[in-house]
């Protein structure tokens, strides 16, 4: 009996000692699930909260990010990582290939009829075309519509066409207006051309049915459009083709045809200088500026005077700092060589001095001429200096120098305009760059015509 009792005794105390020990285990495995649920909610929390402030900073930073910020982005989501380049230049070759390809697919009887099977194709706007009106958008009040950059625009010189415009989108298209004096124009896209971007337009004055367009754009910013060469018409824009020996001439600053209708290229990327076609556009002899020592073959502009036969060309587009070197020059573009340009008597402001420190780098000089009257505009960090020759570009005179904020000159190293009247092109001016500025004196006073923006952000760097 005695034995039964410890017996039973004893299994009732293992049975006990299970169940303790099953509770003390259930009790760890809790406090241990407990342990890691709370430090994966806490990860988890952190991980949220560090989400949380990014996507913050990324509201702030796109209410401040300006135009070198944008163009910064679609550098990095666009660039070879081979050559740290944007290879716009590469859509010449695309172009071919697709063609190449539409006409291997056609059957034998349309073979050659690519550009109505093109046509055909159906498509679907897919935008954006339209911006947030106000501070952190176009900065247009009550005006969300906003084109995209536009560097090339063209008056036809057609008597019979007066009012009637091209204009070329620097990341691609092409567009006229058969009259732009109406309040509502009506423009006709013409073709996209891939995208590659259009940055001067000319038209051959002794055959208004010869157009040339120069491609890839004129600025260092980080997503500047490369290019892929000179597209040529001769049918009056309807059509164009491009000229096989030019698919080497990148970022064009501008393409201009003179009295006789030869053609003339300057570029600041690839064969920087300024060439010349005396044939429409199928040879080219390259007569870029040596004389004395200009300050970059990168040519920043040029413009023509039909009256007195003359070229005027810029060149040094971000010059090398801690140097003193000629800007300007001028000549006869039809038998002017390398070593034939004349550069200035007078070269008051014509003379490109840049700082050691790199200060005064950003230094694009664009130019206005209408019978001997020579206008540049400087932009050079902060400054626009107007400057005036009066003799065809011998002599020169500083005629205004703006340096405020109020001026629009925050992209005086990226956008600049300048023309003069043709009446009276000594005293009546027009130039800008965020704003527009006109003078009735020479430039001794300055009223504003237009605003992009007010203050133009009060010249930061945008």
């Amino acid at each position: 009996m005695k034995k039964t009792f410890y017996q039973f005794l004893l299994i009732f105390i293992v049975i006990l000692s299970i169940g303790s020990f099953n509770t003390y285990a259930q009790t760890f495995r809790n406090k241990a699930a407990s342990k890691k649920y709370s430090t994966k909610h806490k990860k988890k929390l952190k991980a949220q909260k560090v989400v949380q402030i990014r996507e913050f900073e990324d509201e702030e930073d796109e209410k401040y990010d300006g135009i070198k910020a944008a163009q910064q982005q679609e550098f990095n989501i666009t660039h070879d990582l081979a050559t740290n380049t944007i290879p716009k230049n590469r859509l010449v070759q695309a172009l071919a290939q697709r063609n190449r390809m539409i006409k291997d697919n056609l059957s034998a009887n349309s073979r050659n009829d690519v550009a109505s099977t093109i046509s055909t194709l159906n498509w679907v706007e897919r935008g954006s075309n339209a911006d947030a009106a106000g501070p952190y958008g176009n900065s247009r009040d009550n005006n969300d519509i906003t084109a995209g950059r536009v560097a090339a625009l063209w008056n036809d010189l057609d008597p019979a066409k007066p009012r009637q415009v091209f204009v070329g989108g620097i990341d691609g298209g092409l567009w006229t207006c058969a009259d732009i004096t109406l309040a509502s124009p009506t423009w006709t896209f013409i073709d996209n051309f891939s995208n590659i971007g259009i940055s001067s337009i000319c038209q051959d004055p002794s055959n208004f049915n010869i157009m040339y367009f120069g491609t890839g754009e004129k600025t260092f910013n980080a997503d500047a459009v490369a290019g892929g060469g000179v597209w040529k018409s001769t049918n009056h824009g309807l059509t164009w083709n491009i000229l096989p020996n030019t698919t080497s001439f990148y970022n064009v600053s501008k393409i201009l045809c003179d009295n006789a209708g030869n053609v003339y290229v300057g570029t600041i990327g690839s064969g920087a200088g300024l060439q010349r076609s005396l044939d429409g556009g199928n040879l080219w002899t390259n007569i870029t500026p040596t004389v004395g020592a200009l300050a970059t073959t990168r040519v920043s502009d040029m413009v023509y005077d039909p009256v007195n036969n003359r070229m005027h060309a810029y060149m040094g587009y971000f010059p090398t700092a801690g140097s003193t070197k000629i800007g300007y020059c001028y000549g006869t573009p039809s038998t002017v060589t390398s070593a034939t340009w004349s550069v200035p008597i007078v070269g008051d402001g014509m003379t490109i001095a840049t700082a050691a420190s790199g200060a005064g780098l950003e230094q694009m000089v664009v130019l206005a001429v209408k019978s001997g009257v020579v206008w540049a505009l400087s932009g050079n960090v902060g400054n626009m200096i107007l400057y005036r020759s009066t003799d065809g570009g011998a002599n020169w005179t500083l005629q205004k120098t703006l340096t405020t904020g109020e001026y629009g000159i925050a992209q005086d190293w990226y956008c600049m305009g300048i023309d003069c009247d043709p009446a009276n092109p000594a005293n009546n001016v027009i130039f800008g760059n965020l704003n527009v500025f006109k003078s009735v004196d020479g430039g001794n006073t300055i009223s504003q015509v237009s605003e992009w923006v007010t203050g133009a952000y009060a010249g930061q760097t945008q």
